[in-house]
């Protein structure tokens, strides 16, 4: 566990400093940083989109429907093939007569909505692409992506910059309220297995919701997370195959100016097989300090201490059971449309309504 000093000044002391970086965080962000680290050592993985990590998922845009192609292969086959089996039964829970807004609550790159979007606009269905967001930037990177492979000409689209993960959106929704258009929800990628409490972002997502509209969520399973230890396993540490798999988690520490963070500890990835968690952790190899600028009342800037061996979680991974799974989305008040499983059950695509 990190010690806590609140201090005037800087502790006399050979152990390095770090300290965020001006303008990526505001102060709510950082007191939700601070209370995680002190309470669970782990930092909300939406921070991973923050400064560096907005970067590094920009790097991962691609310019062409034909890179497109290569990219699902690498990234997201399962998903996508299990999508586009399914969406005609999605547009017909839907109801045939209604057009449909997208809305991408957590967009990414917006990849993971490309054979929805290309299929609904096919279908002459799709209203308007939305995205939810805390991050202004990725909401904009998912328009600019499907935007430069020609998905959103001449579609609508509308970002709104939102927590959800903090409170429900209804008032935002509202604002999209019209007549014939329902609105399905998605959440894509592996977004929903990333969050620590789950359970309050799906009610969140479901006090967003009203009569008509769907929520369409895309998840690892359980015998995904041996695939993925497998690669961790076998993979030395610091090679730059394990490190680019790592770096979109490692961007937290680098937002913090830890840009050498490297020569402070390593990534080390933690299975949990009962419950199907997977925990990757920066495990402390060299001790360092992180400050928080003072705020309240205290007398100054807050300091956690880290030495060797301690351990700061980066994100986390959950892959279920499918009965594990629709549990999930029953005690979160939903009801369940339709559950499909890749068939190497790896990947599930789960379809609810309020």
């Amino acid at each position: 566990m990190p010690t806590s000093d609140h201090l005037h000044h800087v502790l006399d002391t050979d152990i390095p400093i770090f300290y965020p970086i001006d303008g990526i965080f505001d102060p709510l962000n950082l007191s939700e940083i601070l209370y995680s680290l002190e309470g669970k050592n782990e930092i909300p993985s939406k921070y991973m989109y923050f400064g560096k990590g907005l970067e590094n998922w920009s790097d991962r845009s691609i310019k062409s429907k034909e890179e497109l192609v290569n990219f699902r292969q690498n990234n997201f086959g399962k998903q996508y093939d299990l999508m586009n089996e399914t969406l005609n039964l999605v547009l017909g829970a839907a109801s045939e007569k209604n057009m449909l807004n997208v809305v991408d609550v957590g967009p990414g790159t917006g990849y993971p909505v490309f054979p929805i979007l290309s299929y609904l606009k096919e279908k002459k269905k799709l209203s308007k692409y939305i995205t939810v967001d805390i991050v202004e930037e990725m909401c904009d990177l998912a328009i600019k992506n499907l935007t430069d492979i020609d998905i959103l000409s001449k579609i609508k689209t509308q970002k709104y910059i939102h927590d959800f993960e903090y409170g429900h959106f209804a008032n935002l929704m509202l604002k999209e309220r019209k007549e014939g258009c329902v609105n399905l929800f998605v959440f894509m990628g592996s977004t929903l297995s990333n969050l620590v409490d789950r359970h309050r972002a799906l009610a969140n997502i479901r006090d967003s919701m009203t009569a008509g509209d769907l929520l369409w969520v895309g998840i690892p399973l359980h015998s995904n997370l041996k695939e993925l230890m497998s690669f961790y396993e076998k993979t030395e540490i610091n090679s730059k195959k394990y490190l680019d798999r790592c770096k979109l988690f490692t961007s937290f520490l680098e937002s913090f100016g830890m840009n050498e963070w490297m020569n402070y500890g390593r990534i080390g990835v933690k299975e949990f097989e009962d419950t199907g968690l997977l925990k990757y952790n920066f495990i402390v190899e060299k001790s360092f300090i992180l400050e928080f600028p003072k705020s309240g009342k205290s007398t100054g800037p807050i300091q956690l201490k880290y030495q060797e061996g301690d351990k700061i979680t980066l994100c986390r991974l959950k892959n279920y059971e499918d009965q594990d799974l629709v549990a999930e989305f029953r005690e979160a008040g939903f009801k369940l449309k339709m559950l499909n499983v890749s068939d190497d059950y790896r990947y599930a695509l789960v379809l609810v309504s309020v």
